[in-house]
């Protein structure tokens, strides 16, 4: 692009003169060119997932951008509190079954952007950066490396909260499989409150939902948007998800398809298991292990099953840790005297796994029980 073309760019870009000249002195020394994503102007800058929209000029995110592994690595600990850098096997997990994403919805003091995708059944892990506009107040002193908690920066962190806040409140995640729309479970959205480059947080959405298959390959993820806070709850309780009336105050502003899912292994109780089981108060219909969780449903007569202790061992006898995000139980069908139940749980880990190193899922309660059920997983691939 030529110096007096980018000139005439800048004339209409917000930003402060040492700003456009540095950017001018990068895209100077760059070695090649750089594609820019234009943001769309709209009311109150509503959200909205830009496709495939390029322009010369600049870019609201940085030209270096992580690798699609790096991006799941740092979500991943972010979203589990871990500092630990990842394995060469967990390396091949993200790069085998992560998915980039490219979508960027604008909020009111920034622009969120979705950069990629991994999940199982059950849970669907989004990295994502937010980029403070250049307006906002305190944007001069946020760059990398940076602590947003910093008392100097309470109130770019407020407004940096109060987006997010919005965002969960208004929009909300839903899957499309089979023309059928069904809202996802539980969102959990953690942020690393060291910005990662100039005037950027990063984090991690972990999207969560009990039903067995909720998320599969080609499922379509749908983000929308509720004119209504109130009008998701009113949605969420129509039983014809497909039904337009269910989706009257809804409006579509992102959505993408996803691609491969990790391993997922269902595992066998054999009768002695069953029995043990039954004896707590349970019957587990159904109970499988991904990289990232494990995740089981049935029926119960006492709730001691939900709060015993199940734990995932290795073979090498190492016992895999929880993660202080995800995971959790949901109970229904609970009868008037609380003698029966159905119930679905799942456990979120706190770093990825591989299925053949898994030796064992070990239960056990206050009363004693003890029970060991034995993980036989072969990779097919």
């Amino acid at each position: 692009m030529k110096q007096e073309q980018f000139k005439n760019v800048c004339q209409h870009i917000y930003l402060t003169a040492q700003q456009k000249d540095r950017i001018w002195k990068q895209i100077e020394t760059a070695s090649n060119r750089i594609s820019i994503r234009k943001r769309a102007l709209l009311p109150t800058r509503a959200a909205v997932c830009f496709g495939a929209l390029l322009m010369s000029g600049m870019t609201v995110f940085a030209a270096s951008e992580l690798s699609l592994m790096d991006k799941l690595s740092d979500a991943i600990n972010v979203l589990t509190q871990s500092e630990n850098p990842p394995t060469p096997e967990q390396q091949n997990l993200y790069e085998q079954y992560g998915q980039a994403l490219d979508c960027e919805i604008a909020l009111e003091s920034g622009t969120l952007r979705l950069d990629a995708a991994l999940y199982d059944e059950n849970n669907l892990i989004i990295p994502f950066r937010y980029r403070f506009h250049s307006d906002v107040e305190g944007y001069e002193a946020l760059t990398a490396g940076t602590d947003l908690n910093q008392q100097d920066l309470r109130t770019t962190e407020s407004l940096y909260h109060l987006d997010t806040n919005a965002f969960l409140r208004q929009v909300r995640f839903r899957t499309l499989q089979d023309s059928i729309q069904t809202d996802t479970g539980s969102l959990y959205l953690m942020t690393n409150p060291v910005l990662s480059e100039d005037g950027t947080i990063s984090g991690s959405f972990l999207v969560s939902t009990k039903m067995s298959k909720s998320f599969e390959q080609g499922t379509v993820i749908q983000l929308v948007k509720t004119a209504d806070p109130d009008a998701t709850d009113q949605a969420a309780e129509s039983t014809d998800k497909s039904s337009p009336a269910a989706d009257k105050s809804a409006e579509l502003y992102a959505e993408f398809t996803l691609g491969k899912a990790l391993k997922q292994h269902e595992l066998t109780l054999d009768v002695d298991n069953a029995a043990a089981l039954k004896d707590m108060g349970a019957s587990i219909e159904k109970m499988s292990l991904s990289p990232l969780s494990l995740c089981y449903s049935g029926t119960g007569t006492h709730p001691g099953i939900l709060t015993a202790t199940i734990t995932v061992v290795l073979k090498d006898g190492q016992i895999i840790k929880k993660s202080p995000n995800g995971g959790g139980y949901t109970m229904n069908d609970t009868s008037e005297d609380d003698a029966s139940f159905s119930f679905a749980a799942s456990i979120f880990f706190a770093e990825p796994i591989l299925l053949e190193e898994v030796a064992e899922i070990h239960i056990r309660n206050s009363q004693g029980a003890d029970i060991h059920i034995p993980v036989e997983y072969r990779p097919t691939e």
